[in-house]
């Protein structure tokens, strides 16, 4: 039967196994603690061997592990998993044994990285990773519950959109007429002459730029 034992302002979830006191982690929110001690109890309800003790590892040996697993992604994003946990996972939270991470440890760290000016993308993918290896302790038992979850994180910010201004939309016509030929003509806010061939045409609209794809030559 597992059990929360308030401490310092903290919340412990003891187990007992093979009749000694063993501490399932220790949560700064009582609501994470509850989370834990219902994952401790179902796990024992399906008869699946939990022990808290295997939460002791540290976070910098067990990403380790988590990598391990990772043979079915490309090269490439195995490189960017590697290249976020040297960067922003281990230096931050690699001496943390797994059962000492918990809501309150990986907000702070998110807010750490809001503070250090860090973009909004790069913290989600950073968090990505942390959830992603702890998700694995759950699966294997190790830890009773993933303390990424219900984490707020920046919200993603799109690219914005971007206007030509009338001399850029004029080189780039300027462009297009040599590449297409010299008996094609384009002047900016104007009107196309006798054209030749399949084109992609460009017509200034009050600073901006639309792109009217797959024009014929003939009347305009």
């Amino acid at each position: 039967m597992a059990y929360i034992r308030k401490r310092d302002g903290r919340f412990q979830v003891l187990v007992r196994v093979n009749g000694r006191e063993r501490s399932a982690g220790t949560f700064g929110r009582k609501i994470d603690a509850d989370r834990a001690k219902r994952a401790v109890e179902d796990a024992r309800d399906r008869n699946t061997r939990f022990d808290p003790r295997a939460g002791d590892v540290r976070l910098d040996e067990w990403v380790r592990v988590w990598l391990d697993t990772k043979h079915d992604v490309k090269p490439k994003t195995l490189d960017g998993y590697e290249g976020i946990l040297r960067s922003r996972v281990v230096p931050a939270l690699g001496d943390y044994p797994l059962n000492r991470i918990d809501a309150e440890v990986v907000d702070s760290w998110v807010a750490a990285m809001i503070g250090e000016g860090l973009s909004p993308s790069r913290i989600r993918q950073s968090h990505h990773v942390l959830s992603a290896a702890l998700k694995l302790a759950v699966r294997r038992n190790v830890i009773s519950s993933n303390p990424c979850e219900g984490t707020i994180l920046p919200a993603a910010v799109g690219r914005e959109q971007r206007f030509l201004t009338p001399d850029e939309l004029a080189a780039v016509a300027g462009a297009i007429v040599l590449a297409v030929g010299g008996n094609d003509l384009f002047e900016v806010g104007g009107n196309l002459g006798e054209g030749h061939g399949l084109l992609n045409l460009l017509e200034a609209i009050e600073g901006g730029v639309k792109f009217v794809k797959n024009r014929t030559h003939g009347n305009h």
